[in-house]
């Protein structure tokens, strides 16, 4: 009589079909039939170990689950088949493995986990990229308890050590990060500092790193740091609203300023004293936005907060007494807008 039975190749069929389904057993099943195939193995049938891509298969369908638990269920995974991923040859498996569990904690706001797998990249040599270090400081960010900032600090100051030895060569996104968690940190002399990374990324850009180079998002997050300025101890509005014009102009030269730049720049003109020449600046932003076609309803609100309301009635065209209604302001100055929420639907 001759025995038989499925073999590899169906069990791990089988195993992803459920890890790559969308239901909400579809992990545990397949983790089920992982460890029954390890089994096997570790009784003696050498055809059944278990790939490194196997397990990373599995640890993904967890770590992709919105389960409240998938990220611990996902741990318990890794640390049962810790030894067989660090001693695997596969380098870019072992390091998608722990990028995805960086990836996972980070999703799920636990920072310190995340940065404890970045750590053993690091120390491993495996060399994370830019977007392991963007996604702790993200997940700090949001976070954003009391430790925080100082997590996000050792985290850019990491990979600022990673890149002064040509293991990272970090990119746009990751810099614009920190400069966000700076001024959700509102820290000391945040737009000087915010001001002085959007000026190294610019020379390493033309040092050669083409992915770092500043772009509207960069620009935006340095305005809004200059915006903040009044709510950072010992704050100095006087230079905050120096940079920012500088960092607007260089902005209109070097990218296409958004509804976001103007908004922004309302908003920094509330860094001078009531006046004309807060005013000034009010009338001509708004004028460049209308001229551009970016007014929305986050423009409006930032245009009301920041100049009297006599001032915004007149730019806006909106009788005494009467609501604001966006959408019968002028076509033109809200064409730009419109034409690209209606591209990203």
């Amino acid at each position: 009589r001759i025995g038989f039975g499925p073999d590899a190749i169906v069990y791990v069929t089988c195993m992803n079909a459920y890890a790559f389904s969308k239901a909400s057993d579809g992990p545990a099943n397949a983790e089920e039939i992982l460890d029954h195939t390890n089994q096997l193995y570790l009784e003696g049938d050498e055809t059944m170990k278990p790939s490194i891509r196997s397990i990373g298969i599995v640890l993904d369908a967890w770590i992709r689950s919105n389960s409240t638990d998938a990220m611990e269920e996902a741990e318990l995974l890794f640390e049962r088949y810790e030894d067989p991923i660090s001693n695997d040859s596969s380098e870019e498996e072992v390091r998608n493995i722990y990028k995805g569990m960086l990836f996972g904690w980070a999703k799920k706001g636990h920072p310190d986990h995340a940065q404890h797998y970045l750590n053993i990249m690091i120390g491993k040599g495996m060399k994370p990229d830019s977007f392991c270090f963007d996604r702790v400081i993200e997940a700090n960010t949001l976070l954003n308890d009391e430790g925080a900032f100082q997590r996000s600090c050792d985290v850019f100051n990491r990979m600022e050590s990673c890149r002064k030895s040509g293991d990272i060569l970090p990119n746009e996104r990751l810099y614009t990060s920190f400069i966000r968690a700076m001024t959700k940190a509102r820290i000391p002399n945040l737009a000087h500092k915010a001001n002085v990374l959007t000026r190294r990324m610019s020379d390493l850009h033309e040092q050669g790193n083409q992915g770092i180079r500043p772009t509207v998002f960069t620009y935006n997050a340095v305005l809004m740091a200059c915006a903040e300025t009044p709510s950072t101890p010992d704050p100095e509005p006087m230079p905050a609203f120096k940079i920012a014009i500088q960092v607007f102009n260089d902005l209109r030269k070097n990218e296409s300023p958004d509804h976001v730049s103007f908004g922004n720049m309302l908003r920094c003109a509330r860094l001078l004293p009531e006046g004309e020449q807060r005013d000034s600046v009010i009338k001509s932003t708004f004028s460049l936005c209308a001229r551009s076609g970016f007014v929305n309803d986050f423009v409006v609100r930032d245009l009301q907060s920041s100049g009297s309301e006599s001032l915004w009635r007149e730019l806006l065209r909106v009788p005494v007494g009467d609501q604001v209604n966006v959408d019968e302001l002028p076509r033109q100055w809200r064409s730009k807008f419109e034409k690209r929420r209606q591209l990203s639907r």
